[in-house]
């Protein structure tokens, strides 16, 4: 057992790595190429899914344009050489990039390379915290974390006190200050559960993919390759590994509403009551 070290830096909440401060501060500064897109959440609500789509659409695009040379990952290549920004040290952001290169972070918003807001295509993930919580939990517990007992994580996501802070203030700021913004575009992990075709279709439309086939046969081909039993099956072991995963899979349930099984309803009734005094001037407030 062992518990995640964290810091505040420029006021946010975030875990501690190792020259995570020499590197935090390239980030900032880092000149990001026009083409690379971002996928930002907090943890555990479905970067895997989106990364693993993008990638799997702009191999198709370049295929549909005739470049046999497409460098893009395959699948065991990207899960191996997962690309995080809070890991990406110096040398890597000055190198030359695959073009139109996926990059994911946790990071808040705040941290984030300052160039990113000119160009860059933002794909922003956000779940439902309830299921977040215990799919957060269960990884943290996974990995050998000391997370206690679910109230006592529970207590801990909801006052803001976990790995990266408050759940509501990270999704409120993003609300606030991105929800305008034709760059970014809001996507829920509900809505990839429950309209897989449609999210699909949405990103194609989002990163202007013109070339690609908008139909049924090619968009469940996509949906069938991301889904959860095949990312469970395909991935999982890779990832599971890669974390160094003490116990369980990287790949748990992916369903909505699995916070019902852990939730009594007192704790349900207080995580409400936090919820909408957070997010009531939001759209968030009746999205969950």
């Amino acid at each position: 057992m062992y518990s995640i070290r964290r810091i505040i830096w420029d006021g946010e909440l975030i875990p501690y790595y190792t020259g995570f401060k020499r590197r935090l501060a390239t980030i900032r500064e880092w000149d990001v190429p026009d083409d690379v897109i971002f996928v930002t959440s907090y943890p555990k609500a479905g970067t895997h899914w989106m990364m693993k789509t993008i990638n799997i659409l702009l191999d198709a695009q370049r295929k549909c344009d005739g470049d046999v040379d497409t460098r893009v990952l395959d699948s065991q290549d990207f899960l191996t050489s997962w690309p995080f920004l809070e890991e990406m040290e110096g040398n890597k952001l000055a190198s030359p990039i695959r073009p139109s290169m996926v990059v994911c972070t946790h990071l808040p918003r705040r941290l984030l390379p300052v160039k990113i807001w000119e160009n860059n295509k933002i794909i922003h993930l956000i779940r439902s915290p309830k299921d977040t919580a215990v799919s957060l939990y269960h990884f943290q517990k996974a990995r050998g974390v000391g997370v206690g007992t679910f109230e006592q994580f529970l207590q801990r996501f909801t006052n803001g006190e976990g790995a990266y802070g408050s759940w509501f203030d990270k999704e409120l700021d993003w609300w606030t200050h991105e929800r305008q913004n034709p760059n970014v575009l809001f996507m829920s992990y509900e809505e990839r559960i429950k309209a897989p075709e449609e999210s699909v279709r949405k990103v194609i439309r989002f990163l202007d993919l013109e070339n690609l086939p908008m139909d049924d046969n090619f968009l469940q081909n996509v949906v069938k390759r991301t889904s959860f039993e095949s990312m469970k099956n395909e991935d999982g072991r890779t990832l599971t590994k890669g974390l160094a995963m003490q116990t369980g899979t990287f790949c748990r349930k992916g369903q909505v509403g699995d916070w019902k099984n852990y939730f009594t309803v007192k704790q349900n009734e207080d995580f409400d009551k936090k919820f909408f005094e957070k997010m009531k001037e939001t759209d968030l407030a009746v999205m969950f």
